[in-house]
């Protein structure tokens, strides 16, 4: 599926329960959509918390089926709380024990910013400030490797846009801080295939 931003993500194939669309003038996730559920997967699926712009190609769901779709792997070989960062897809998932427990979209680093390895949750703070970028907001940070961070955003373009941090949706940013500890595993990998 061709995308009028270079930097959306393009689907090999258009997952089932959903049908590719082109944005119009005009057009929002509430009017594009048949219901406030449904303009949330939407804004999920396609990995964006803002309007899309004109000519942008998204997804939009068009039947039950749509809620089964799952963008990142359902078990991962590994122990305890894990929370993964998967840059070619854009989109965190959190496991138990090897078991997802919950997946939403992230918008990281620009030009591969955003470091990859291994990591552990170092700190939290839930109404933290950046000390590099103008005192800007990172409301339920947690520190993974030096000056980088998850935490909420209140932009997530659909694509890659920040300095580095791990950008995600408020509910998701608020849930992982609640969940994950310090000491927990966090990694950032390019493809699935890393953590097989």
């Amino acid at each position: 599926m061709a995308s009028a931003h270079s930097q959306l993500q393009t689907y090999e194939s258009v997952p089932e329960g959903f049908y590719p669309y082109t944005v119009q003038p005009g057009d929002t996730w509430d009017s594009m959509t048949l219901s406030a559920d449904a303009a949330q997967l939407a804004r999920r699926v396609n990995r964006m918390n803002v309007e899309p712009k004109p000519g942008y190609e998204i997804l939009l769901p068009q039947s039950s089926v749509a809620w089964r779709y799952v963008p990142v792997p359902l078990a991962i070989p590994s122990r305890g709380r894990h929370l993964v960062v998967y840059l070619d897809r854009q989109y965190f998932g959190a496991y138990e024990d090897g078991e997802l427990v919950r997946w939403g979209p992230v918008s990281t680093g620009t030009n591969g910013r955003t470091p990859t390895g291994f990591f552990q949750a170092k700190w939290k703070s839930r109404y933290h400030r950046s000390s590099l970028y103008n005192n800007a907001r990172m409301y339920f940070a947690v520190q993974f490797k030096g000056n980088y961070f998850t935490h909420e955003y209140k932009v997530l373009p659909g694509y890659p846009a920040s300095k580095g941090c791990v950008r995600m949706f408020w509910d998701d940013a608020e849930w992982k801080f609640g969940w994950l500890q310090t000491g927990d595993l966090i990694s950032v990998v390019r493809s699935p295939a890393q953590l097989f």
